[in-house]
């Protein structure tokens, strides 16, 4: 696949293709990224998005990076979200499945080795509550329909938009190796577990003014 992405943390995502930047996306400073991911491999991680590759017949959800928290992932009330790109591979037959609310909108049904990158104007789920009125919930989860441990990976990135609310201080994160779940400043990156003393590696969360351009 001669097509490749690079993603920045920070005020921009630019996409290379072939070295050549083609599009770049500025964050205004109402608005911090997204990334929700799922990389199922052998090799050890302390990113909380990776697991041991999944059986035949089991499913897992994907994780928010930012907080290692699996979703169903919440849109905090006052804020929205819009989707801007999706990859994914994987090597064994696999069933993917997307919801909002509870409610499944989106599907994918995908052969082994086969890579998928999607770079387009995605579903705005601002349109039902353009104002933040009320917290929603987006969940994705891959089942192997294979005949082996899959292994492979999964990524969306997004906006999350502020309309109605102010900056969060903190975020609750969720060890990767006891599953703990306690409150850190938003922007920690390392964190020791308060309950098994083990670290795991997140993502900071930042506004678009927070980060040079």
């Amino acid at each position: 696949m001669s097509r490749r992405s690079k993603v920045s943390l920070g005020a921009s995502i630019e996409y290379l293709n072939i070295g050549r930047v083609y599009d770049r996306i500025v964050l205004q400073p109402n608005e911090t990224l997204i990334f929700i991911a799922l990389l199922m491999t052998d090799e050890a991680s302390p990113f909380p998005f990776v697991k041991p590759p999944l059986p035949p017949g089991d499913t897992y959800h994907a994780v928010d990076v930012f907080t290692g928290l699996d979703t169903p992932y919440t849109i905090p009330k006052g804020y929205t979200w819009a989707v801007l790109g999706y990859w994914w591979s994987f090597d064994q037959r696999v069933e993917g499945k997307m919801y909002y609310d509870g409610f499944h909108t989106e599907s994918l049904y995908e052969e082994a080795y086969r890579t998928h990158y999607e770079h387009t104007i995605m579903p705005d789920y601002s349109i039902a509550d353009p104002t933040g009125a009320s917290a929603h919930t987006i969940d994705y989860t891959f089942t192997n329909l294979g005949s082996s441990d899959m292994k492979g990976y999964f990524w969306v990135t997004g906006k999350l938009i502020m309309v109605g609310t102010e900056k969060p201080e903190t975020k609750r994160v969720k060890c990767k190796y006891c599953g703990y779940e306690h409150i850190v400043d938003r922007r920690a990156t390392w964190v020791t577990c308060p309950k098994c003393g083990l670290k795991t590696l997140y993502y900071p969360i930042l506004f678009g003014d927070e980060v040079s351009r």
